[in-house]
């Protein structure tokens, strides 16, 4: 290839080398700050998780917003990976053939997605689709437990109820029986000293 034609696909290109060293830094400068924050969370993120498997607590808000942003970063895998596809094309067109046609610089926009990027995303989906079930399991299993303990606590507030109406009635039975009890003996007592006079 000759001179010209290098000098013309770096004008063409400069701009896009422009972006993606930008977007290089940048993704860079995020994956430290990301990594640096996700070690520092690590031990409480730890402790928290311990404590909440105890208590049975279901993060949905918190898992949510992961999803919302494993999505985002899917999307830029993905964006990515078309990048690469592209390039890719570019390279494999231009050590095979000579640019010698308009229809070249229109097929310099086409670039095959890799297969594997498509297996990824699958997978991921199925991932995505695992997790959701789980949440869903946890969030019905969190509703049982919760329904059982407030049945529980009822047949515990209703029993109790019983036992101490049970006991009132005893109680008042026991008085009843004492007072009768007690008005026979006075009465006897009342007898024997009548029939002693």
């Amino acid at each position: 290839m000759t001179d010209r034609l290098c000098e013309e696909l770096l004008k063409i290109f400069s701009p896009y080398f422009d972006i993606a060293d930008s977007g290089f830094t940048k993704i860079f400068e995020a994956q430290e700050t990301l990594s640096k924050e996700l070690d520092s969370l690590q031990k409480p993120l730890v402790t928290i998780l311990k404590r909440s498997q105890k208590k049975n607590v279901v993060f949905s808000d918190y898992t949510n917003k992961l999803r919302q942003a494993k999505w985002k970063i899917k999307q830029v895998k993905r964006i990515l990976l078309e990048i690469d596809g592209r390039l890719n094309g570019i390279f494999k067109m231009i050590h095979r053939e000579e640019p010698n046609n308009e229809n070249w610089r229109k097929r310099l926009n086409t670039g095959q997605q890799p297969v594997e990027n498509e297996k990824e995303e699958k997978q991921e989906k199925k991932n995505e689709v695992k997790e959701e079930k789980q949440d869903n399991e946890k969030k019905e299993e969190k509703q049982e437990k919760e329904e059982k303990k407030e049945k529980k606590e009822k047949n515990e507030k209703e029993e109790k109820k019983e036992k101490e109406e049970k006991d009132e009635k005893e109680e008042i039975k026991e008085k009843v029986e004492n007072k009768e009890e007690k008005k026979e003996n006075e009465e006897k007592e009342k007898q024997q000293e009548k029939d002693e006079k």
